[in-house]
């Protein structure tokens, strides 16, 4: 595999509810470090919790809604251009 140049940011994130969006450039890996909740993916659902591990593909709409804290790692880097509202989340 080569990894010359590529660049990944990670980050910690506290999700209720979020936006229906995407992303042109980056896939995401969301790690489950506390909570629980649902992604959306797509047109499928999946159940989360602690300890849960989803890779996001780019391209894919996903969401998240619960309560939950997620370490997300996206490679390449994404940035605010690079993320793209669907729709504005529905409460669950």
């Amino acid at each position: 595999m080569r990894t010359e140049g590529l660049e990944a940011n990670v980050h910690l994130t506290h999700i209720v509810h979020s936006k229906l969006h995407n992303h042109k450039r980056s896939a995401e890996i969301y790690y489950i470090v506390e909570g629980s909740g649902k992604i959306v993916l797509g047109d499928r659902t999946f159940g989360i919790c602690t300890g849960s591990l989803i890779y996001i593909p780019k391209e894919v709409p996903h969401r998240g809604y619960g309560d939950f804290k997620a370490l997300i790692v996206c490679i390449p880097r994404v940035d605010s251009q690079d993320e793209f509202v669907v729709e504005e989340a529905q409460r669950e």
